[in-house]
């Protein structure tokens, strides 16, 4: 089954994300990456088609199309899909712009503009909070973002991904490697971490998933596309 179809794009609906952020990041004028092809034997107007085609069969809503210029070989999409993490009381979507060129020679262009991370908190989790009831985990995985948030963003829950975004990973990474995983011999044989093991690596699992998965996103996008447009629909 295609990984794109299957993955990536099967709840492209927009998750509620609960409490969202007043700021927000403009799309970026240049592409955080550029991918081109060709294709031989193909003409301008047979690639359109082809890409229409790709369009309607990878994506759960026609709306994705926010442009589309035929003689001038142009399309843009505007899509939002969900980020697995390792958090229950999470959710995260990844969002951003494509601007998909089609020449007359059979080349082609994808060009990814202002991909970015939208954090927000489960049902579940805004339920307690609003009833003021404890759950230390939701607690802790909410200070982890809007900590975040804070200190990176300018408050937002929107994250562009981007080196920034990388080196926060990064950072969390050395955290991890650098707490004590066992207290003693015992308990490395029993695989008995300590907690702020377990603490730091929970929160290193979560930004490390969902800036993994922007990116297995994009691979699995450029992947389905070269695809499509260099199948033919004759049959």
């Amino acid at each position: 089954m295609d990984a794109l179809r299957t993955l990536i794009f099967a709840a492209l609906a927009a998750i509620s994300c609960g409490t969202t952020a007043a700021q927000t990041f403009p799309v970026d004028p240049q592409p955080s990456s550029v991918v081109k092809g060709s294709v031989s034997a193909a003409s301008q107007e047979e690639l359109m088609a082809r890409l229409r085609r790709w369009v309607a069969l990878t994506f759960d809503r026609s709306d994705v199309i926010d442009m589309a210029d035929d003689k001038r070989g142009t399309m843009v999409l505007k899509w939002s899909a969900p980020l697995p993490q390792s958090s229950k009381w999470l959710n995260a979507v990844l969002t951003e712009t494509c601007v998909i060129d089609i020449r007359p020679n059979g080349r082609y262009r994808l060009q990814v503009f202002s991909p970015r991370i939208s954090f927000g908190f489960t049902e579940a989790a805004s339920l307690f909070d609003e009833m003021g009831l404890a759950n230390p985990e939701a607690e802790a995985d909410m200070r982890l973002v809007n900590g975040l948030a804070q200190r990176m963003y300018g408050g937002s829950l929107e994250w562009p991904v981007d080196e920034q975004l990388d080196q926060i990973v990064a950072a969390y990474l050395e955290q991890l490697n650098s707490t004590q995983q066992f207290r003693n011999e015992r308990d490395r044989e029993r695989g008995r971490a300590t907690d702020e093991y377990r603490t730091a690596e929970h929160q290193w699992r979560i930004l490390h998933d969902v800036r993994n998965g922007a990116e297995s996103y994009n691979t699995s996008l450029v992947q389905s596309l070269s695809r499509a447009l260099n199948t033919s629909d004759d049959f």
